[in-house]
Parts: C-alpha cells; structure tokens; sequence
C-alpha cells in the first residue's frame, strides 16, 4: 500500500479573509472539522458570527473574528495588529476576500472602481505584510492567494470584466513576485486560479453531490476548489504547488 505523505492541518492556525461566505466559509468549515484553528477575517459582524456559530454546531471551537475591509488599510492594519496578539504563530493565511463591480466600464462609478482595485489588490498585499512577521514565526508557512483564472497571462479574460480583470492580473504579479522574496525563507507562496463555480458549503446537502449526478455541463462547485486548496497545503513542504490552474471539464 502506498504511504499516505499528506501533512495535517491539526493544530494549524489558518488566517481567512473574506470567511464570511462563500469559499471562505466553505475552507474555515473544513479547517475547522480537520483540527486547524480557523480565524475568521472580513466586514460584514453578522456574516462572520453565524460561521463562527456554525463550526461551534460540528463540535469544534468557536473561532476567533475579526472586522477589516480590504479597501481600507487602517482597518487591515488594527485587524492584523489584534490577530498577531492573539496568535503569536500564524501557519496559514488564505488571501480569499476580493471585489466585483458589475457593468461596462463607462457605467461604473469611479469611486466603485478604486474601492475594488483597492480591495482586491492591495487589500491582499497589506493583509500579507501585516501578517508576516506570525508567518515567520510558524515553522513551515503557508501564503495562499485565491486569484482567478481571468488572471493568468493567458487567459481570455473570461470575466469580460475591465475592473475584475485588472485586478487580478495586479494580484498575480504579487503572488509571483512574493514567492520570489519568500523562497529563501522557506514560506510557500501558493496562487490558485480557479473558473467561474457554483456556490455550495459544507453544512448544505449539496456539497456531497457526486459529479455523475450534477446536471450535464455543469461547472465545478465550491467544493472542487476548497479541496484543491486543501490537497496543496497538505503536500510535504519539499512540493510546493505553486500556481494551480483550474479549469470547468466541459465544453465551452
């Protein structure tokens, strides 16, 4: 029999932003039922209290919270400040909380537009610099940046979205340059860049929904990508996945 090589996440602690829904939540309901100590990052109280009340339901602690909004960088620093307090050592940060502004570009309003580069982009590298100096106290650190297919160089630009777009191509460039700086000190810098996917969490009965039994020409599901995420933090530190490139197994 093969030897099982995967790393527990037991005991880990897991900064999440933007754990207040969707793929947050889904991966803070996950650490949370293997062992990690979640701690729950973002701007909507009422949000991050009710995932907070939902792993107390499965059994584990109720995980820590706190208030920041990724466009606005006081609010980042006085969060990562009380994290860095409570949590001396932080193993895991998953960079996950972004902006959307829907519309054509002439329609969106320009203070929309710098509220979600701002967001997206250096809500991301201000949460990373604040948090570093927990990370380098973890003895194997991971950095995990959700940044989206629409952002890799070649990329179609599939979101058909000028704003979305620019920001995550911004966020790629940080990712690949940071794991550049980091390398030396043996922090993982994992970028993972998923498709457009359906929305389902872990206390829903559609996370086990088998892939024979989805609709034809469905898409992944939030599931799909909080797994992956998972199977890259638990690979041996000697593997780093270092970009992982999803894609919707079906014809366009």
């Amino acid at each position: 029999m093969a030897e099982d090589r995967a790393v527990p996440l037991a005991g880990r602690t897991v900064a999440i932003t933007g754990a207040g829904r969707g793929l947050g939540r889904a991966l803070a309901l996950l650490m949370a039922e293997r062992g990690a100590v979640p701690i729950l990052i973002g701007r909507d109280q009422v949000a991050l209290e009710e995932v907070a009340a939902a792993i107390a339901r499965n059994g584990a602690a109720a995980p820590r919270r706190f208030l920041a909004d990724g466009a606005k960088p006081d609010e980042i620093e006085h969060a990562c400040i009380a994290i860095r307090a409570a949590y001396p050592r932080l193993d895991i940060l998953i960079n996950n909380a972004a902006g959307w502004v829907p519309g054509r570009l002439e329609e969106v309003a320009p203070a929309a537009i710098a509220e979600n580069v701002a967001a997206t982009v250096a809500g991301t590298m201000l949460m990373t610099k604040f948090l570093l100096p927990a990370l380098r106290a973890s003895e194997g650190a991971d950095i995990v940046t959700l940044v989206s297919i629409s952002g890799t160089p070649a990329a179609p630009f599939l979101s058909r979205n000028p704003v979305y777009d620019a920001a995550k191509h911004a966020q790629h460039g940080f990712v690949e340059s940071l794991r550049r700086e980091l390398k030396p000190d043996r922090i993982r810098v994992i970028a993972v860049y998923p498709p457009d996917f359906q929305g389902t969490q872990p206390d829903d009965e559609t996370w086990k929904t088998a892939e024979g039994e989805r609709e034809s020409g469905a898409c992944m599901t939030t599931r799909d990508v909080a797994e992956t995420i998972l199977f890259a933090l638990t690979r041996p530190r000697i593997a780093s996945l270092a970009a992982v490139i999803l894609d919707n197994n079906r014809p366009d």
